[in-house]
């Protein structure tokens, strides 16, 4: 019940979130769940989290041999399934024996996705046919149903493995009425289900000479994540929610906006990554995000939204006030860039020039003064667009000013970290020209 309780609260949640978003974003949502190193924040994606850490984990609980009352309960309702047998199966909820519970229903159709069994097809190989479960098997059906028969199954008939002889043919009707440990019930029950094999499998089964029985293979319950089987007692719930999140997850529109402007092989791993490596300060996160995202807001959004009367660039009037119209292009803003190529070159950080490319991404394949270069880069960005706001060309001296203050919130921010060396080796070129600002 406390499960239910916190699924149906995240159910509202998602759908409060769904109407605060409002249909289509600049930045899409699924993109925001992604890693720093694919263009995401790392957002929570609350139905992930439910189907990772509550239902997927809920049947991972109830496979486990310690006892509870909810297992009693829950095992003695699905006891005409093979309660815990159901986890081995390929079954098909809807051609269960049994209507389970909301709930119950949520929590087996959340694990079949990810489950081995679930995945075996009728055109399956030999040895996952010789492995798959007869009973609940969606595949094996009598009148619509899969089937499932206790007696059988404490007889140790569990696989069509059980259902072969020595030399993998299937076991035919005589075989099965000569068996002295069958009641004549059970005889007839087991020539049904092996009439009901699809046609193919029985053609495996009786082709598979060659077919070595694998003493080790698992009793127990397995999923696929990560592009590896591993048994159910041994899937840990941050390996489940990764594997959901990266099925929920999608590239970034403007990721691919960018490939195909530039025609070029751009390593957007790094891309992403430069502003978090280079920087502790927050803001140059955030407009750093923005302008990989052509999320900022200049007057070409603006004035399509009406909240300014032109939409042409606040400085020159000639052009339109695009993401790179305003950092690369303009004539302002170039000028602005020829100052701070020669002021770096000064402080000894050697710079020739710099392409398009890397005044939006960053010089992601730089090797020398990488971290500081690439931060002043992110400043610099951002000084344009503060000018911008406040209608006043962009300028080295105010530029170098802010830049100042940052390394003194950097040093303030290094000394409680413990990170004062590598803070200290970052801006040691920088270091000598604060004095004169």
């Amino acid at each position: 019940m406390c499960a239910k309780r916190y699924c149906d609260r995240g159910q509202s949640i998602t759908f409060n979130f769904k109407f605060i978003w409002k249909g289509k974003g600049k930045v899409k949502l699924l993109s925001l769940i992604s890693d720093l190193d694919k263009g995401g924040l790392k957002a929570p994606q609350l139905e992930s989290i439910i189907k990772s850490h509550i239902r997927l984990v809920c049947c991972k609980k109830f496979a486990e041999n310690q006892q509870s009352n909810w297992k009693i309960i829950l095992s003695h309702y699905m006891k005409n399934v093979g309660s815990k047998l159901i986890l081995r199966c390929a079954f098909d909820l809807k051609k269960l024996c049994i209507r389970l519970l909301k709930d119950c229903e949520e929590c087996l159709r959340c694990f079949a996705e990810y489950s081995v069994a679930n995945s075996c097809t009728e055109q399956a190989f030999c040895h996952e046919i010789h492995n798959t479960v007869i009973w609940n098997n969606k595949f094996i059906c009598l009148q619509g149903e899969s089937v499932f028969c206790e007696a059988l199954f404490k007889k140790g008939i569990i696989t069509l493995e059980d259902l072969t002889t020595e030399v993998n043919g299937v076991i035919t009707g005589f075989q099965i009425l000569a068996s002295a440990s069958l009641t004549s019930k059970e005889k007839f029950q087991l020539m049904t289900i092996i009439d009901a094999i699809p046609t193919q499998w029985q053609h495996h089964l009786k082709m598979c000479n060659n077919y070595q029985n694998n003493p080790t293979r698992s009793n127990s319950a397995q999923l696929h994540l990560n592009g590896h089987n591993i048994c159910l007692d041994k899937a840990i719930s941050k390996n489940i929610f990764k594997e959901f999140l990266s099925k929920a997850e999608i590239i970034p529109t403007t990721q691919l906006t960018y490939s195909k402007k530039y025609n070029y092989e751009l390593d957007w791993k790094e891309i992403y990554r430069i502003p978090f490596r280079v920087t502790v300060d927050s803001r140059s996160h955030e407009f750093q995000f923005k302008v990989l995202h052509r999320y900022l807001a200049t007057n070409k959004f603006l004035h399509k939204i009406g909240l300014v009367p032109s939409f042409l660039w606040t400085f020159c009037k000639r052009e339109s006030e695009s993401v790179e119209h305003l950092l690369r292009e303009c004539d302002y803003s170039n000028k602005f860039w020829q100052d701070l190529i020669y002021w770096c070159n000064m402080i000894d950080i050697k710079v020739e020039a710099l392409s398009e490319m890397d005044k939006i991404f960053g010089l992601w394949r730089r090797q020398t003064d990488f971290h500081l270069h690439n931060h002043l880069s992110i400043l610099a960005k951002q000084h344009i667009f503060f000018c911008r706001n406040k209608c006043y060309p962009p300028s080295l001296k105010v530029y170098l000013a802010k830049v100042a203050l940052i390394y003194q919130i950097e040093t303030t921010i290094a000394e409680s970290n413990g990170k004062r060396t590598f803070h200290d080796v970052k801006w040691k070129k920088f270091l000598p020209h604060t004095g004169s600002m």
